[in-house]
């Protein structure tokens, strides 16, 4: 009975999560691959709260001093309640694959990496089956240790980007979630001696006139208002200067891609502002004087998908295509079928002839916009 329900709940979650909220959070194929990691480590979270009811039945129920008395390793109780309940985590844990298969849930990088990712998820519930066990074996009490095990849990599952985008959150709890440790290392290594501050882009933590210029790079698109972004930019900057980087809808409009993903251009084009929105938006947050700029890129050292646009190759790469928004915002389904036909082309050489035909309108729109704006009377 308790793998019959224990199985089930993990489905319901499934369900209601992908048909009931995923509406409102994405499209149903795209939300689905975003979803299900999430509710694989849920699954197995929720399972390790099993340890704390059971071992709090077992103590008082007597059965603890039974096995007290038996020759065996006074370990071995702890051990074995913990391994069951990985066991039970592990049918959990392949059920909800085989039920996220069914809805359109892909492993995208093969099965080596697929079977890392489930031992990783496995290995993660049996260490919190540990802290299951404190639990149980402090409270002692099968229904106190219930109700104990979800007042934890609850909110280390659900204060995440697991389901829904943290940009949707209060903006103190989206920086809970999103804070990363490890990403925040890393940047500080390739900055070197300068200094990382975790923040808001709409919401900054800085002081009015903080600096005489800023700068904002492959952001905006992120951000769900563009004219508090924006507004928070002039506030900091006060008087001085700011430059923001945006692929604006003529940019993305010159853009091949869409000949192998067509379905992807209308909801990729609707996050995009038009140039002179983004103008128009710079001057209501308060910029006195506003300059575009259109550029190409003659390099890819930035790597950014449009940049990459001259060198297609790198759009078959399945790791870049996990990273880059406009690839995971496609369904398994659609983004294998124009995979394919990219990687059919690119080997024929039939696609040289769909980017030249392209060429004439990316050198007059341009792969990106900069937008520059002076708070004051500069720039004149």
């Amino acid at each position: 009975q308790l793998i019959v329900f224990a199985t089930i709940q993990p489905i319901m979650f499934f369900l209601l999560m992908a048909f009931v909220f995923g509406g409102a959070v994405a499209s149903a194929g795209d939300y689905i691959n975003y979803l299900a990691p999430g509710i694989f480590v849920q699954t197995v979270l929720f399972g390790s709260t099993q340890t704390t009811v059971g071992l709090a039945e077992d103590l008082t129920s007597g059965i603890v001093d039974r096995f007290r008395s038996l020759p065996m390793a006074r370990s071995a109780l702890l051990m074995g309640r913990t391994l069951a309940d990985s066991g039970r985590n592990l049918f959990a844990l392949v059920l909800m694959i085989i039920v996220g298969h069914i809805f359109g849930f892909r492993f995208q990088d093969g099965f080596l990496h697929a079977a890392e990712a489930v031992l990783l998820v496995l290995l993660f519930g049996f260490a919190f089956s540990w802290i299951s066990a404190t639990i149980g074996i402090a409270l002692r009490d099968a229904e106190a240790a219930q109700a104990a095990s979800f007042v934890w849990i609850f909110p280390l599952v659900f204060i995440s980007s697991a389901f829904v985008p943290t940009s949707t959150m209060p903006k103190w709890l989206g920086i809970v979630a999103d804070l990363s440790p490890a990403m925040l290392r890393r940047a500080q290594a390739k900055l070197g001696r300068g200094a990382i501050v975790l923040g808001d882009a709409l919401g900054l933590p800085f002081r009015d006139s903080s600096f005489a210029c800023a700068i904002s790079v492959n952001v905006s698109h992120h951000v769900p208002d563009l004219r508090r972004h924006l507004g928070e930019a002039r506030r900091v900057v006060g008087d001085g200067r700011f430059a923001v980087q945006i692929n604006t809808r003529e940019n993305l409009e010159a853009h091949w891609i869409f000949e192998y993903f067509p379905q992807a251009k209308e909801p990729t084009l609707a996050f995009q502002p038009n140039a002179e929105h983004v103008e128009r938006v710079m001057r209501s947050a308060g910029f006195q004087r506003v300059r575009r700029l259109s550029y190409v890129f003659e390099d890819q050292a930035d790597a950014t998908f449009e940049a990459l646009k001259h060198r297609p190759e790198r759009y078959l790469d399945d790791a870049y295509r996990r990273n880059t928004t406009f690839f995971t915002r496609l369904s398994a389904d659609v983004e294998s079928v124009g995979v394919e036909r990219l990687r059919a082309d690119h080997a024929s050489g039939a696609l040289r002839a769909v980017m030249a035909r392209y060429e004439p309108q990316v050198r007059a729109a341009g792969d990106s916009t900069v937008f520059a704006g002076w708070g004051g009377d500069g720039g004149r």
